[in-house]
Parts: C-alpha cells; sequence; structure tokens
C-alpha cells in the first residue's frame, strides 16, 4: 500500500447519534457561571474541611437538581494540593483544574450530557486510531505499532511543573508518554472562549507535546446546536520546544430542525496523534492551512 488516507471524524445526524437523555443534567467545566456556594469571580482561602462540606454540596446538588452551577473555586496551598486530589479520588465526576501561578482551584462536576457527549467523541476517535494504525501497516510499519500502543485513558491528570494541574474530559496516551497526544474538551453551558482558551494552553503548556484538542461545543442548554474545533500544536520556525495552537478546522456537526443536517466531517492526521519526522509520507502530516468542512484545504 503506498497511499495514506486519512480517516474522517463524522458528524453525527441528531442528538439521538450522541445518545441524548432528553432528561439528562446540565453540565459547567469553566468559568461562566456562579458557583454552588463559592463564588468564582472572588476565589476565596478555604480549609480542607470546608472544601469536603463545598463537595458534599455540590453532590446534593448534582442529585437533587439540573443547576448548571456545579462548580466550586478557592485558593489552596501547592501543599494542600495532595489531600485535594485524595478527597476527589472518592467522587466520580468530580475534575479540578489548578493554577499554580495564582494557586487557584476550580472544581468541576460532570452532567450526564457532557459525559455522553465525551463517550461518543471518544468513540469515533478511537476508530480513527485504528484506521491510521492499519493505513500505515504497510506504509511505515513503525508508526503503525506506536498507534497500537495508544490508548484513550479517560480522565487523567496533566502535571505541568510550575504551572498547574489539568483534568481534561478525555485523552489518548501513548504508552510510556508523560503525556497524551489528543485531548477531548466537551463544553456545555460554558462559553466556546473559556473552551479555546482550555485547548490552547493544553498545546502551550506541554510545548507541544499535546498534539491536538478536539473541542465538543454543545449548544447550553437546549443543544439545538453541536459544533466541534479542532485545535492542533504548530512547531514555530520548526523548533521542537516552542508549540503554538493552530485553529485546523471547524465544523458544524447538528442543527436543531434543520431540513438536512450539515455533512461536515474533521479530517485527523497521523501527525495529530504522534510528532512526526522527516522519513515520514506527507500524506500522514498534516498542512498547516485551514480546512474547509468536508476536509479540502483553503
Amino acid at each position: 500500500m503506498d497511499v495514506f488516507v486519512s480517516p474522517r471524524l463524522t458528524e453525527p445526524q441528531s442528538t439521538q447519534a450522541l445518545e441524548f437523555s432528553p432528561d439528562a443534567a446540565p453540565d459547567d467545566w469553566g468559568l461562566d457561571y456562579p458557583a454552588a456556594g463559592v463564588s468564582i469571580d472572588e476565589p476565596c482561602s478555604v480549609s480542607l474541611a470546608d472544601i469536603e462540606t463545598e463537595i458534599d454540596a455540590l453532590r446534593s446538588q448534582q442529585a437533587s437538581t439540573y443547576s448548571p452551577s456545579l462548580s466550586a473555586s478557592f485558593y489552596l496551598a501547592c501543599h494542600q494540593l495532595p489531600a485535594l486530589r485524595q478527597i476527589l479520588s472518592r467522587y466520580p465526576g468530580f475534575r479540578f483544574y489548578y493554577d499554580a501561578a495564582r494557586g487557584h482551584v476550580h472544581i468541576m462536576v460532570e452532567s450526564v450530557i457532557h459525559q455522553q457527549c465525551t463517550k461518543h467523541a471518544v468513540t469515533l476517535l478511537e476508530r480513527c486510531v485504528q484506521a491510521i494504525a492499519a493505513a500505515t501497516t504497510e506504509l511505515v510499519p513503525n508508526v503503525a505499532k506506536r498507534f497500537d500502543n495508544i490508548a484513550e485513558l479517560g480522565t487523567v491528570t496533566i502535571d505541568v511543573p510550575g504551572l498547574g494541574l489539568s483534568q481534561p474530559d478525555a485523552q489518548f496516551l501513548e504508552d510510556g508518554c508523560r503525556f497524551p497526544t489528543f485531548v477531548v474538551e466537551t463544553a456545555f453551558s460554558q462559553s466556546i472562549k473559556s473552551a479555546t482558551e482550555k485547548a490552547k494552553k493544553y498545546i502551550t503548556r506541554t510545548t507541544g507535546a499535546v498534539r491536538a484538542v478536539l473541542v465538543v461545543d454543545v449548544d447550553y442548554p437546549d443543544i439545538r446546536r453541536i459544533d466541534v474545533v479542532l485545535w492542533v500544536a504548530k512547531r514555530v520556525d520548526g523548533r521542537a520546544a516552542v508549540a503554538k495552537p493552530f485553529k485546523a478546522q471547524t465544523v458544524q456537526l447538528y442543527v436543531a430542525d434543520a431540513e438536512v443536517q450539515p455533512e461536515g466531517a474533521i479530517e485527523l492526521f497521523a501527525s495529530d496523534f504522534l510528532e512526526p519526522d522527516a522519513a515520514w509520507p506527507r500524506q500522514m502530516r498534516r498542512p498547516y492551512r485551514r480546512m474547509r468542512p468536508g476536509g479540502e484545504q483553503r
């Protein structure tokens, strides 16, 4: 085989394709809504006992209401982080972001809709990883073997010393690597601006070790629109230690009440998951030009 065909992350034709539950609770993964009990705009210093009390309040709210305000924000000393992580490990669906420079923690609670969107995106991405591995078996066998060692690990903490810790919705990690190569962020009840800033930070803070970030933007609260934005790492002047986020593609996947659904698809390349080298065929490396929904270059 001498031709590499990039797989495509294809669109759902309806919200049913994403397995939405009509009674699912909305989710907040960002800084756009007031927290339950603790102000996001004015974070306060709290004790670990206060944190546990706040988490219990969030759990109760999660169980009894569909409030979009399932989050809390506060200041925390760096030496208290292990204790916080131990507390959060007891509560599935709770994630956090820690800004080391500010000593600021933001805790978030996943909703059913949030989890289902992420799960569907992961399923499609897993198929793409398998397709790339199959397509490169004869073309570049060693790359195919590396793709066999890429696995989706769910929510795992990304720790960048001196900068902070974060927990994306999902991530694909090559066995033996420190950082994930591909990250998924689902935006529901947060602004696309907030999700975009997170996507950019994953790339810049890891100096491109995170090769790509897929942002699934779900219209809140009625789910009348679903967009997907792909951000990828682009080396600056070929320097390995410097990477900047590049907005590779924006695709509209779903529009409520539309007679014909959009025909967009995200086209993925081997270099979106692994750092390419000079021996790779051109077809396996992403061209750094904006791509139209159908995959063609602009």
